[in-house]
């Protein structure tokens, strides 16, 4: 055991020392996997698979992610137990940002996630990553995935099927903390806005994000996301969209770019 931890006190010392080396950060990342251990969260939140999620959690909610809002070793093992095992992606998640809710209908924490469940329509089984019966409860990861290290995401669909949304579980929990949790946030409350108004006028406003269109069971509910460093807007296929701004100068401007808008 010395060999092992004075070969992840040093990584993570690297690690620490060079805070925007990804390479780095794979390397304590990728000694704590040979240890059968997660790396801490200050760690993880500079990978290159989760760096992006930090990036956006620091943009578009109340506060940055901090060490304190991930799950200890103990519960992310116990919520593994609980559902006969868990993607590395998933306990990396919960590593991150497992005791911390992140607003809105973000993803589950993980003293939430309890059994697999059978969903009722498809019959199949399905660990679920929201808690949220309904819609968005039927999103989640299939049993016989869940030894894969970032396994593909299903939906169910209108047919009563679970069918794959198109993104890996990594990815969506990104899409899901950007398209679902940041507009429950403290800041869309405080510098957020709604209406109607044509996808055009959206698509000239702002770039699209790299995310699927998200439909789940409700194709008439499904959204896409667009937007820049100062605005984040989620445009409905019913024409309807919601905004939240970085503060309220940007608000004001972000009205100005839609001047065929409908506000609510």
């Amino acid at each position: 055991m010395p060999v092992a931890d004075d070969a992840l006190r040093r990584a993570l010392r690297l690690a620490d020392a060079a805070p925007d080396d990804e390479g780095a950060q794979a390397e304590a990342v990728a000694a704590h996997r040979r240890a059968d251990l997660l790396a801490p969260a200050r760690v993880l939140a500079r990978t290159t698979r989760w760096r992006p999620v930090a990036r956006d959690v620091a943009r578009w909610f109340e506060r940055p992610l901090e060490e304190s809002d991930g799950a200890g070793a103990d519960e992310i093992a116990a919520a593994a137990e609980r559902v006969g095992g868990m993607p590395l992606v998933l306990r990396e998640w919960f590593a991150l940002s497992g005791a911390r809710r992140l607003d809105g209908a973000g993803p589950i924490r993980a003293h939430r996630l309890h059994q697999v469940a059978i969903d009722e329509r498809s019959g199949e089984p399905l660990i679920a990553l929201f808690y949220e019966e309904g819609m968005w409860g039927r999103i989640g990861v299939r049993p016989a995935d869940r030894e894969d290290e970032d396994p593909p995401v299903f939906a169910g669909g209108e047919d009563g099927d679970l069918h794959p949304i198109g993104e890996p579980l990594s990815r969506f929990l990104h899409h899901a903390t950007v398209g679902l949790g940041a507009f429950g946030s403290q800041k869309a409350d405080d510098h957020g806005a709604r209406g109607r108004v044509p996808r055009t006028s959206i698509t000239a406003a702002w770039p699209r994000l790299p995310f699927p269109l998200l439909t789940a069971e409700e194709p008439d509910m499904g959204f896409l996301l667009f937007g820049d460093d100062e605005a984040l807007v989620r445009w409905h296929t019913t024409g309807s969209f919601q905004l939240v701004a970085q503060d309220g100068r940007v608000l004001g401007r972000a009205r100005e770019r839609l001047p065929d808008a409908h506000w609510s």
